[in-house]
């Protein structure tokens, strides 16, 4: 459903001049011109000459760390739990990769990689799909959502293009009022 603003155009406090908007912040503490931002991301596991599969690197012997990630978000499959908050610095997915490489016992070296986020994102793991293919390989496809609540300087545009940068957040005690008691929501000038 949509819920309609209100606004009033007049002068208020000098913070709203030109392009500026006054924003009513008890109006966007109870969720007004809040967003969400989706990022999604995808891998597939391989087995051509090198092996690349999904794995927490704690439950596996004999590895070698490519990087100083933080992989203790993951579950022992190797994938990040689903209402997690996450970084650039977190891992999303526990990549192992198999080259034929020896160590002096004869074993494969694994080495360990993650996938994370795009770096300076952030945001809380929305959904973990994993699926397989024809093959038997497994591909995995994460959600991560971003919750925005807007701040000054942010700017808002009508369906016109008329852009406004929000100059000012003020409580609702503080925005003027109708004689009917009615507080908006936006200020414009």
């Amino acid at each position: 459903y949509g819920i309609n603003a209100i606004v009033a155009i007049m002068c208020y406090s000098g913070y709203n001049q030109e392009d500026a908007l006054i924003i009513n912040r008890t109006s966007m503490e109870r969720g007004m011109f809040k967003s969400l931002y989706y990022r999604s991301y995808s891998d597939s596991e391989t087995n051509e000459s090198t092996q690349v599969y999904f794995a927490n690197p704690n439950n596996q012997e004999n590895i070698i760390k490519s990087d100083l990630e933080n992989y203790s978000k993951l579950d022992k499959n190797g994938f990040v739990f689903e209402g997690t908050y996450v970084d650039h610095d977190d891992v999303i997915v526990g990549k192992c990769k198999i080259d034929g490489e020896k160590d002096e016992m004869n074993q494969n070296i694994i080495k360990v990689m993650g996938d994370t986020v795009k770096y300076g994102t952030s945001g809380i793991v929305d959904k973990v799909q994993i699926n397989k293919n024809r093959d038997g390989l497994r591909n995995y496809n994460i959600r991560i959502k971003k919750i925005k609540e807007p701040e000054v300087g942010d700017k808002f545009a009508s369906r016109c293009a008329q852009k406004g940068t929000i100059g000012m957040l003020l409580n609702q005690k503080d925005m003027p009022f109708t004689k009917d008691g009615v507080v908006p929501d936006i200020i414009i000038n």
